[in-house]
């Protein structure tokens, strides 16, 4: 069918429906009563079973699918690089963007598969959204790995995509080259070894924990999350995965979660217990009580980094024990929680316990937790501590001398500060998290923190007044005074 036969048919039942109120054509219609009709119309219009039809089902070059079960069967079995256009028939820009995409997928015929699927189609929403987070018009690239997949960010003319193709392939051939040699494309024959090795090992220096059999069982002796990944040293796909691995690990310190490293060829007898029978294999334990290889589950999300993290934060909002909130006691505990890399503490100083007393600060700390959850940040680590006591130089040299609550983003790595300037609520908070994580809160540079002081933590009790001795005016007016 094509969309002139479609819109025959359309014009046909607005005759037929014109004929069966024809009796009616005498009377004097009213605003209501022409907007009923004009809404009856297009119903009876929407009901019927018109066919649905893609922009480039008849395309040489583009290539496309009958339902998401054909996309990825045959996406996921072939070692090319793809290029896809996920679009909608009712997006008028996706419309005027079809000669484009034919003629970038002309230009590419043979050197990489191009590709579009309507992502609005009944046959496809389900699958690409809960996949690839699909919602949208959006260009995605996939490599041989086709669990791995790359957005398109920036423009969409021919030569910003075609660029973008050319680099794709760059990095396909490097990891290809990497996997074979264990070095980069201009690795000797003589350099199968060296410096590949020490880049993708499984020390836990490296951010993840390196676990075997003696060590698993810490596993399940904790109610938080863990990740773990069954990898083997010959493995390309392995060696890609590694380094993202570890970095995520490195960013989701202190989340309540743990991603951790287990090498399958050592560990024969533990992978076994997992049924790994490829490589990498990765099983996540949910946060909660944990008896045994049971409560493992299968990972089921991308292996860049970004996507890791992104799948275990969603998972510690799902099953993990909530995170408390640090108390700054110590230079120790700011170090700890802020002298890290790409790490941003939002530091809070709260009123003196005397001023809100236990229930107005479990208010103040539970409005911080609220914020915490809703930021969904590994970047962002908070911190609080009581102001107006012993920390009077730090609130100096960071502006904090305006009363209390007061909220600071500290960056220790860049010797940045920037304060919060707004009111005390979950909505203000994440409004200034958002500010600091896009690049757009004005800051302040330091050269150095003033000294912390150590202090005893909060015991969770009101505070106790501070008593003075009882006054004798006898004493005053006696003779010996």
């Amino acid at each position: 069918f094509t969309r002139e036969i479609i819109e025959q048919r359309i014009d046909k039942f607005k005759c037929a429906l014109y004929r069966t109120f024809q009796p009616l054509r005498v009377m004097r219609f009213n605003s209501s009563s022409s907007r009923c009709l004009m809404y009856l119309t297009a119903i009876i219009a929407a009901l019927l079973p018109f066919p649905s039809f893609s922009f480039y089902d008849n395309s040489e070059n583009v290539l496309t699918f009958t339902d998401f079960t054909d996309f990825a069967s045959n996406i996921r079995g072939d070692d090319s690089i793809w290029m896809m256009q996920f679009y909608s028939t009712s997006d008028a820009d996706s419309k005027q963007y079809t000669p484009v995409w034919e003629g970038i997928a002309t230009i590419l015929k043979g050197v990489v598969k191009v590709g579009a699927i309507d992502f609005s189609s009944e046959k496809f929403k389900e699958g690409l959204n809960s996949v690839y987070g699909i919602k949208g018009p959006s260009i995605l690239f996939f490599g041989s790995d086709k669990t791995q997949y790359k957005p398109h960010k920036g423009d969409t003319d021919p030569q910003t995509l075609i660029n973008a193709v050319l680099q794709t392939i760059v990095n396909q051939v490097e990891k290809r080259a990497s996997a074979q040699f264990g070095g980069g494309p201009n690795t000797g024959a003589s350099g199968g070894g060296g410096s590949g090795g020490e880049k993708h090992s499984t020390s836990s220096d490296s951010g993840a924990v390196s676990l075997d059999g003696s060590t698993f069982g810490k596993i399940y002796e904790s109610k938080e999350i863990w990740m773990v990944a069954f990898v083997a040293p010959w493995c390309g796909h392995c060696k890609n995965l590694l380094p993202e691995w570890h970095s995520a690990a490195s960013a989701l310190k202190g989340s309540g979660a743990n991603l951790a490293v287990v090498d399958a060829t050592q560990e024969e007898s533990l992978a076994s217990q997992f049924g790994v029978r490829g490589f990498p294999t990765i099983k996540v334990f949910p946060g909660g009580d944990k008896s045994g290889p049971g409560d493992a589950i299968d990972y089921m999300g991308g292996r860049t980094e970004d996507q890791i993290l992104q799948y275990t934060l969603e998972e510690v909002e799902r099953s993990g024990v909530p995170k408390e909130i640090p108390e700054m006691t110590s230079l120790d505990v700011l170090k700890e929680n802020c002298d890290v890399s790409k790490k941003v503490c939002i530091l809070t100083a709260l009123p003196h316990i005397l001023e809100s007393m236990a229930a107005g600060r479990n208010k103040y700390l539970e409005t911080l937790k609220a914020a915490q959850k809703a930021t969904k940040s590994p970047r962002i680590e908070f911190l609080w501590y009581e102001g107006g006591s012993f920390q009077t130089k730090l609130e100096q040299s960071l502006e904090l001398t305006f009363g209390f609550p007061a909220v600071v983003a500290l960056s220790m790595e860049k010797s940045v500060y920037a304060v919060m300037r707004g009111s005390f609520t979950e909505k203000s908070i994440k409004k200034f998290v958002n500010s600091i994580l896009s690049g757009k809160a004005s800051t302040v540079k330091f050269d150095t923190l003033p000294s912390i002081e150590t202090v005893e933590p909060w015991d969770g009790e009101d505070g106790v007044p501070f008593e003075e001795e009882p006054f004798d005016l006898d004493d005053l007016l006696s003779d010996e005074f």
